[in-house]
């Protein structure tokens, strides 16, 4: 997830990508929620930059990736990344 931050902020979007997509597949095989759940958040404040060439990732939206964020936090009873959810879901109303 890191490193597709950081290849975002040095505007290599495509790299991000592909970097958000391979820390989605690991979190999902080594069942690491929590984790899963903050790279669905990562990609959603991205992709919902005006500045991102990007609308979607493997056919999901921001908003889509910004609801399995808040589902899985839900789920596990992530308090604070919750609160992070919400303020992400208030910059884009």
């Amino acid at each position: 997830m890191l490193t597709g931050r950081l290849c975002w902020l040095l505007g290599e979007q495509e790299k991000a990508l592909v970097y958000w997509t391979k820390s989605i597949e690991e979190g999902k095989k080594l069942g690491v929620r929590p984790d899963l759940a903050r790279t669905y958040m990562e990609i959603s404040a991205h992709i919902s930059e005006s500045g991102s060439k990007h609308s979607e990732l493997g056919g999901m939206d921001a908003q889509g990736y910004l609801r399995g964020a808040r589902e899985l936090f839900s789920e596990i009873g992530l308090e604070w990344d919750l609160e992070r959810v919400g303020a992400l879901e208030r910059r884009a109303a």
